[in-house]
């Protein structure tokens, strides 16, 4: 049986599921024979072997919003600390300075290893992995506060800063939708993986293959040399490309 093997984890069997978290979510794996695997945490739907499995869907209203999020001052009060300055690794955010984002437990989990992004005026171009989160409560009636695996090398600014939230790709994975892609391509489902329910919580972890053959659910034909995309018409399955992608 194929066992993983790498610098960053144990040996593992690939085809297996577990409601343990063994690992970071988005480890890297390889077996002997050069495939290589990653390491996900399942959504709230059960994932096929041989399927394609996406990131989790993009949401434009509570995390990459058009314009972005802002920074927020906290009220020194507060249980918790935030701060704006070099050096912060918690920093507070808001779709404005009164009104706040509204996440899912579910979204709350896969931001853990996500990243915050400045995208516009003071600290803009500097990018931040986001090592937990928390919400006053999942309807948005408070800040949604970020800590950061490593500290603000620029400080952000209240008033011109602007910021977007983007969740692991590897957490909270769903099958590739059958019509319009909410999100990206992240592997291929090698063994079933169990759909989690967040509100419990309960998690399922297992392997997507990101290299090397692999069984994978082709529908429409496919030629060989020809590069593929995901299905329009059954979810999980790909198609020989047609144009761009």
């Amino acid at each position: 049986m194929s066992t993983l093997k790498g610098s960053l984890i144990t040996p593992n069997s690939i085809y297996s599921q577990s409601t343990v978290q063994g690992m970071d979510v988005g480890a890297k794996g390889e077996v002997g024979d050069g495939r290589i695997f990653r390491y996900v945490a399942n959504g709230a739907a059960a994932l096929a072997a041989g399927t394609l499995i996406q990131t989790p869907a993009q949401d434009v209203t509570n995390m990459n919003v058009s314009g972005g999020l802002v920074p927020i001052a906290v009220a020194s009060a507060t249980a918790i600390a935030t701060s704006l300055a070099i050096g912060s690794t918690c920093v507070a955010v808001g779709k404005t300075s009164s009104t706040y984002p509204s996440l899912t437990a579910q979204q709350q989990f896969n931001l853990v290893g996500g990243f915050l992004t400045v995208v516009l005026s003071t600290g803009i171009g500097y990018n931040y992995k986001i090592s937990s989160v928390y919400t006053v409560d999942v309807s948005g009636t408070g800040p949604t506060y970020l800590t950061l695996e490593d500290p603000l090398l620029v400080a952000i600014t209240v008033a011109a800063s602007k910021l977007v939230l983007t969740q692991n790709p590897y957490a909270g994975v769903i099958t590739a939708p059958a019509s319009t892609a909410t999100g990206i391509p992240a592997g291929v489902c090698v063994y079933r993986i169990s759909a989690s329910v967040a509100a419990t919580p309960i998690y399922y972890y297992g392997w997507l293959q990101t290299r090397g053959p692999c069984s994978l659910n082709g529908t429409g034909g496919t030629a060989i040399g020809s590069a593929f995309m995901p299905g329009s018409a059954t979810a999980g399955s790909v198609i020989t490309q047609t144009g761009a992608y």
